[in-house]
């Protein structure tokens, strides 16, 4: 998985000192910084149509040539104040063009009625946001006032940095505290910032965590359908720059290295089914093709070659509804598969042992939901 480019924008009358104090936070993990310097901004400055245009053509500019002298498809952003508006005027002028991963937005002053949902997630033109807000922010209050009161001159501005969004939904974390403009910038946050940007990458304690827990299941499986466990394999998918890929680590005897690299859209394999769906979906080799959910060509062609069976279970949370069991919000699938040949359990669908087997095993990614839910958003497992 390649190490994410963060950029980093400060607000006005000021140059960021933050932006520095960041730096080792971000290094730590495997994230890689880049500061931009706009110049310092002041409120007259704020005021004026073709400043604040001249600002937003300078940061197209600035990210366009950071993605071209990178070749990265999209970078995360942490901004504050003028920052955060900067940002997001550009992604919607970009439409598309320019898009980011994940994005923190500290003393928002963007818009509180901004499609994040009908617009920016379904589009992917971000994958995350998380916005840090003070309730008692005075200045992001009075950059929604002049928006209001003056016009056609004024920015489209909001007080999401001290009310938040007016429209919850997936892919927006929101966090706030009693406090102003500046207090949002706290050292104290900086670590859970980088966690956040750095998933599906995770930091040592869930992915210990998420370890252990896999290795259970893994052993859970081999046992009840009478295999060696040396022949049993697991890993997870999650949702990552708009397609699935294993999280580094969290797996167990996935020892053949180019399977570490799938990438699988949506609805690819196995994995892309119980994704799309909400439910269990399995698939095992008949000589040489499989019985459903062949891969492209590329990805294929990176599995190991003893592999012979597949057990996609996406993770969840488990509802029942007139006797049919579907995991909502899934955030990721827990795949066993296993090499050489195929359990006879798996080879009768209908089994009403396999049946058991099965929810059994789906049952037991739940406290993997947990880790993985607590991880997104960059919350460690104990905030000491």
């Amino acid at each position: 998985m390649p190490h994410k480019i963060v950029v980093t924008l400060h607000g006005i009358r000021t140059r960021g000192q933050w932006q520095k104090q960041i730096t080792p936070y971000l290094a730590r993990h495997g994230l890689i910084p880049y500061h931009l310097d706009y110049g310092f901004f002041g409120v007259l400055s704020f005021m004026l149509p073709w400043t604040r245009a001249n600002r937003v053509q300078w940061l197209r500019g600035e990210l366009r040539d950071l993605m071209d002298r990178t070749g990265a498809r999209r970078v995360s952003l942490i901004a504050h104040s003028f920052g955060t508006w900067l940002a997001l005027e550009v992604l919607e002028a970009e439409n598309g063009n320019i898009r980011f991963d994940r994005v923190v937005l500290t003393g928002s002053i963007v818009r509180r009625d901004f499609p994040w949902g009908s617009t920016l997630l379904r589009k992917r033109w971000i994958q995350a946001l998380r916005n840090e807000r003070a309730t008692g922010d005075w200045v992001v209050r009075a950059a929604e006032l002049f928006s209001r009161l003056a016009g056609q001159v004024a920015p489209r501005a909001g007080a999401s940095g001290a009310l938040g969004f007016n429209t919850a939904c997936p892919g927006v974390h929101d966090r706030h505290i009693a406090g102003g403009h500046s207090e949002v910038l706290n050292i104290a946050n900086y670590d859970k910032w980088a966690r956040f940007i750095a998933y599906p990458r995770l930091p040592d304690d869930h992915l210990r965590r998420v370890r252990m827990l896999v290795q259970q299941i893994r052993a859970l499986a081999a046992s009840r359908l009478g295999v060696d466990v040396d022949l049993v394999r697991a890993n997870i998918f999650v949702p990552n720059a708009s397609a699935l890929r294993m999280i580094p680590g969290a797996w167990d005897n996935m020892t053949w290295a180019p399977e570490h690299d799938i990438e699988l859209e949506l609805d690819h394999g196995s994995t892309g089914r119980a994704f799309t769906d909400g439910t269990p979906f399995s698939i095992r080799r008949l000589g040489a093709s499989w019985t459903a959910g062949v891969l492209p060509g590329a990805e294929q062609a990176k599995l190991n070659p003893r592999l012979q069976w597949v057990l996609s279970l996406p993770i969840g949370r488990l509802v029942t509804r007139k006797d049919l069991t579907v995991a909502q919000d899934v955030i990721g699938v827990l795949n066993l598969d296993g090499l050489d040949s195929v359990p006879p359990l798996l080879q009768t669908p209908g089994d009403p042992t396999l049946k058991t087997l099965v929810f059994t095993l789906w049952a037991s990614t739940e406290k993997i939901r947990e880790s993985l839910a607590l991880a997104n958003t960059g919350e460690p497992l104990h905030d000491d």
